[in-house]
């Protein structure tokens, strides 16, 4: 059984800070408590920790190296726990859909963006891992545009504008109603005065 975090002691601000004066670094039970995962164990952690890095050209933590997170690592872990489902697919004997999100932020630092997963929006659609690019959705590893967000962005609209079933079949009753009089007042039958 994997090892789960426990409280330790809390470090003073100026013993977080990195050797090269970089942004303050954190252990990962810290940040597992800081990013709501406290209930995720150390090797899933490392395992997100390790992709993370590998989304941004860097080497993971290597073996035997004692795991420390900096802000970025913390902002990154919780975007890749957003695009592989959430924190509810965290729970014991289920996985993170993690599998296209390498390849694409690979094909978006080959486009020029230093970590993907901080600077561009990022979302699954499907099992298509895509990016919000020039001001649409963007496939990076093949460079398709996606139309199916513009039909899902609009049916989200009309189903918010749509009325009440009710209301629309009393609108059709009432179409029906005014169609047959004025039908019935072109072949000249009586009752076409409605």
């Amino acid at each position: 059984m994997d090892r789960h975090f426990h409280g330790r002691g809390k470090k003073s601000p100026r013993s977080r800070m990195l050797a090269s004066g970089g942004g303050p670094e954190f252990f990962p039970g810290e940040a597992a408590e800081i990013l709501g995962l406290a209930h995720v164990d150390h090797a899933r952690l490392r395992r997100l920790v390790v992709l993370r890095r590998e989304c941004a050209g860097d080497s993971g933590p290597t073996a035997g190296r004692w795991l420390r997170l900096g802000l970025d690592d913390l902002m990154a872990v919780r975007v890749l726990v957003d695009i592989g489902g959430g924190l509810e697919r965290l729970v014991a004997g289920r996985r993170l859909k993690t599998s296209g999100i390498a390849e694409v932020c690979s094909a978006l630092r080959a486009m020029g963006i230093a970590d993907p997963l901080i600077q561009v929006p990022i979302a699954r659609q499907g099992d298509h891992v895509v990016a919000y690019l020039a001001a649409s959705w963007v496939d990076p590893s093949t460079g398709q545009l996606l139309f199916n967000e513009v039909f899902t962005r609009t049916d989200a609209y009309l189903a918010g504008t749509q009325s009440p079933i009710e209301e629309l079949e009393a609108l059709r009753a009432e179409i029906t109603r005014h169609a047959a009089s004025a039908w019935r007042g072109q072949r000249g039958d009586p009752g076409a005065a409605d």
